[in-house]
């Protein structure tokens, strides 16, 4: 049963130039019908995306998710990868261009949430957020501070991390880090944060190579918090 599961996992893998709105819309939908309340912490990651291989960082998670906590539900989730990646033969049309990023709708406005120290309770259900996607975040690629220097000491304050990320993605991504910003408030550990954080790396790397030395001079403030 375990090595008929594992098959499934070669398939989540999206295909280059699918479309990213349909891809955005799908897996979102499989976050909050299989994850319940936990699946906004995804959905809100996933609406940030832009990039295909950004999605895909995403969509690692939901299939470790899937595996540690739902292996019933690998087949569901193959399929919607499956459906995803059939919209990359529409994509790569003759008269069809790079696929541009889905329409959104009006921002809102960026706020300073995290200075005011909300707390990781401001999510509505408390049982669900004690479940926020753990089983995925603790399963972290062998990495440290000593090789990534956007990597993340285990001993950090959470508070203040918080606090510097939502900073950091309000100053560089303006009306886009709101999903961030909601996704960064809802971690509630440590191990969560760095998936987030992995994600703003991936996009400030690929799009905003510019501002990593700020980004990475945040960590170290982080890390300087570590016990």
């Amino acid at each position: 049963m375990v090595e008929s599961n594992n098959r499934y996992f070669d398939d989540v893998r999206l295909k280059a130039g699918i479309s990213l709105s349909h891809a955005r819309f799908t897996l979102s939908n499989f976050c909050l019908n299989n994850f319940g309340a936990d699946g906004q912490y995804l959905a809100d990651l996933i609406d940030f995306c832009v990039h295909g291989n950004q999605l895909q960082e995403v969509l690692n998670t939901i299939r470790d998710e899937v595996r540690s906590r739902f292996p019933d539900r690998v087949s569901t989730l193959v399929a919607c990868v499956r459906e995803v990646n059939e919209t990359a033969a529409e994509s790569s049309a003759p008269t069809a261009t790079a696929p541009a990023p889905a329409a959104r709708p009006p921002p809102l406005e960026p706020t300073k949430r995290a200075a005011q120290g909300a707390p990781v309770g401001s999510t509505p259900a408390v049982p669900a957020r004690a479940v926020v996607p753990r089983g995925a975040m603790l399963s972290q690629p062998s990495r440290g501070v000593a090789t990534d220097p956007l990597w993340l000491e285990g001993g950090v304050s959470l508070a203040q991390a918080r606090f510097a990320l939502s900073e950091f993605c309000l100053d560089q991504f303006g009306a886009r880090a709101q999903q961030l910003m909601d996704a960064i408030e809802r971690c509630a550990d440590v191990a969560a944060l760095q998936k987030v954080l992995i994600l703003i790396g991936a996009d400030v790397q690929e799009r905003h190579r510019e501002r990593l030395p700020k980004l990475i001079d945040c960590v170290r403030e982080i890390n300087a918090t570590a016990d």
